[in-house]
């Protein structure tokens, strides 16, 4: 059995380690790409791009082992994978309502900043966890395996503290109205 160097000794990734880690960032891609995203991008492509920046960075990078590369690996793949879902959102055409004006006229943009403000209150109504998963799952519409893997807890754990920051929330809007 042949063992084959993935670091430098000063734990600085090589090359064919960060070429290695190519069929591992495809299935990590097609995981969290979901279908919407899936249908405008690649994973193979995705997995290209995150190859390209690690090997652009390979000289500032160092890791303790494989493990640690592969966090790193993962976290700049969600962060590339939700600024790509973001400017998909952002260039998709605005509808126009039934008056005929935008959704991006000036009243409807003080309704919506009004929501969002009644919104943020009722938030503080939760805990820091509570507060977090709804933010992760409403507001950047991750599915729960990825909100429990952002906040070091279980799917399961990130579910029942969703419920029950929706049923807190339930409450808080029962006793305002």
């Amino acid at each position: 059995m042949r063992t084959m160097v993935h670091f430098s000794d000063s734990g600085r990734p090589l090359p064919r380690a960060i070429v290695r880690e190519g069929t591992w960032l495809r299935r990590k891609a097609r995981s969290l790409l979901g279908a919407k995203l899936a249908a405008e991008i690649d994973s193979s492509d995705v997995a290209q791009e995150l190859q390209l920046r690690a090997l652009e960075q390979a000289d500032r990078l160092h890791f303790a082992n494989r493990q640690a590369f592969r966090g790193w690996l993962q976290r700049v793949l969600a962060n590339f994978i939700a600024q790509h879902g973001r400017r998909l959102r952002t260039s998709q055409p605005v509808p126009e309502n039934r008056a005929g004006g935008s959704r991006n006229g000036p009243s409807n943009l003080l309704r919506s900043e009004e929501r969002r403000a009644g919104a943020l209150r009722k938030l503080e109504h939760l805990s820091e966890r509570q507060r977090r998963v709804v933010e992760l799952r409403l507001w950047e519409d991750l599915p729960f395996a990825e909100c429990g893997r952002r906040l070091d807890i279980t799917e399961n754990l990130a579910r029942v503290t969703f419920h029950r920051a929706l049923a807190r929330l339930r409450e808080v809007t029962g006793n305002e109205e």
